[in-house]
């Protein structure tokens, strides 16, 4: 059947991507689907339908955004087009996102925004995402929480946690968004913290204190089994390597 997207947030990408998410109330567990049926023919950027989004959610589908489009570029799996997208995302995403959280009636923010949001969908229907999705799956089912929100929370952490590994890539992901450093090291640190100074304006907390105990090795067990080996992320993590992750995630970062 036709299939006709019209999206009402920029955030998810959703109008460009073959993914899917459903939830199963009874595992409480969120589960990423992909079918090509999935894409559809046509989709409407229409920046007048986001004027009314309230700035905390132009906030977290904005996260959310900005999380596909690094992800996409950090992975192992990727080409120069595809990066390209999520280089232009990412760009208009730190250019725009907080414009359009303080001023939402501003349509040519909101359209930059869309098209970031398209430009990451894009990236990601190649690239695919990463751990920070594979562990938010898995904390929104548990405990109904906001996606965006949690990615923002835990993008930082996991970046950090990868490490060497993706220095060079945060470090050319710094040089696009105008962050100057002496080293790779220094601009790929200056780099997560631009992203934790984002999460300080938008007022989005630092810790995700919901998680509890009894449930990382459930949570640690679902977000293995989603990303490995489905997503190319520059290392793999065991289910004990989650557990310290997710750990970290419920006790915060410091900003």
């Amino acid at each position: 059947p036709l299939l006709i997207a019209v999206p009402t947030t920029a955030g998810t990408g959703s109008e460009v991507t073959a993914g899917a998410v459903i939830t199963d109330p009874i595992k409480k567990r969120k589960y990423a689907l992909s079918h090509l049926f999935l894409i559809p023919k046509y989709a409407v950027l229409d920046s007048s339908l986001l004027v009314s989004l309230p700035s905390k959610m132009t906030a977290y589908t904005g996260m959310d955004a900005l999380t596909h489009a690094i992800e996409a570029y950090i992975n192992c799996f990727n080409n120069r087009k595809t990066n390209e997208y999520a280089l232009c995302a990412i760009k208009s995403i730190i250019q725009y996102l907080v414009p359009s959280f303080e001023d939402g009636l501003n349509k040519h923010f909101r359209l930059e925004l869309l098209e970031a949001s398209y430009n990451a969908g894009v990236a990601i229907s190649n690239n695919y995402v990463g751990y920070v999705h594979a562990i938010a799956h898995g904390i929104g089912g548990m405990y109904h929480l906001q996606h965006g929100m949690i990615n923002a929370i835990i993008l930082p952490i996991v970046l950090e946690e990868y490490g060497s590994t993706v220095v060079s890539k945060l470090a050319k992901i710094a040089d696009v968004v105008g962050i100057t450093g002496t080293t790779d090291q220094d601009k790929s640190k200056q780099f997560i913290q631009k992203l934790k100074d984002l999460n300080q304006i938008f007022s989005i907390p630092t810790s995700i204190p919901e998680i509890q105990e009894e449930d990382i090795h459930y949570l640690a067990i679902g977000a293995e089994k989603e990303g490995n080996p489905t997503y190319p992320t520059p290392v793999t993590w065991d289910v004990e390597q989650f557990e310290k992750v997710i750990r970290k995630i419920k006790h915060g970062y410091t900003i």
